[in-house]
């Protein structure tokens, strides 16, 4: 953020901060969100706060704060010349209701999904064959929206990163499953099509994201990403050494694993 933002200065350029899944982290001494023009979050059901689908936005501009107004509500115009066409984005008062509540519990479940999130990272740095991201020094809240660790297959002599996931959920009765798909292979990125994109054949291929080929990205999703979900900071104090454990045990039986997956026991 702090290069982002020295870029925006130089040019002129306006800062969203894309928030979704960060809800209460903090770079350094700035919350999530507070650091651009607008912060947007999501309230969709997987989220750390969610009231089914719907979001935020922080707003640190009254003229942009006003036409954000109008654009959530079919473009009516709230303050004179301040409106921008759009259609239905209002919230329920229901949703707002059951969001209050959860605003008032984040408050106190950040400090906590940080501190366990920092004890997964030294569980897995513990564990044979595994490996943590890292955690740039100035990430000084991190709430995340899920847990994530590199698998190290050279150190398991073959064993592939779908038996491992498949091991390490039945060892501790807690799925681990694959990130989403990358951008350029992902089922729902393909912007070339939206109408709005058809300017020119020259623009429409730039932008298509199938010619791109990010041999780094598709090696870590097929071969190296374990992801489990955000609940998972609820685990307890016992759930970092338990991680450990299991991934110990996966790494010791890891042959076995092996010839089991082929089909060898069958």
């Amino acid at each position: 953020m702090d290069a982002v933002r020295s870029i925006a200065a130089r040019h002129g350029i306006v800062i969203i901060e894309d928030c979704a899944h960060a809800h209460g982290s903090r770079w350094g001494d700035a919350g999530a969100g507070t650091m651009g023009a607008f912060g947007s979050f999501s309230f969709q059901r997987s989220k750390l706060m969610n009231c089914g689908e719907g979001g935020a936005l922080l707003i640190n501009n009254e003229d942009h704060y006003w036409k954000v107004v109008s654009q959530r509500s079919c473009g009516r115009e709230f303050r004179p010349g301040l409106k921008v066409h759009s259609g239905n984005y209002r919230m329920t008062s229901l949703q707002a209701a059951i969001l209050r509540g959860q605003l008032a519990a984040h408050v106190v479940n950040c400090e906590t999904i940080d501190r366990m999130g920092r004890a997964l990272d030294a569980a897995v740095d513990a564990a044979p064959g595994a490996r943590s991201l890292r955690r740039h020094p100035k990430l000084t809240r991190q709430c995340s929206y899920g847990f994530l660790f590199l698998f190290e297959p050279e150190e398991f002599d073959g064993l592939d990163v779908v038996t491992f996931r498949k091991a390490l959920s039945a060892e501790l009765g807690f799925e681990f499953w694959n990130s989403y798909t990358p951008l350029h292979r992902s089922e729902v990125y393909y912007p070339h099509t939206k109408k709005r994109h058809q300017l020119s054949a020259e623009y429409t291929s730039a932008i298509d994201p199938s010619r791109w080929d990010l041999p780094v990205a598709d090696e870590f999703r097929e071969n190296r990403i374990v992801l489990g979900h955000w609940s998972i900071f609820g685990c307890g104090d016992d759930g970092p050494d338990l991680l450990t454990q299991a991934i110990a045990k996966i790494h010791e039986h890891r042959h076995e694993l092996m010839r089991i997956a082929e089909g060898e026991y069958a």
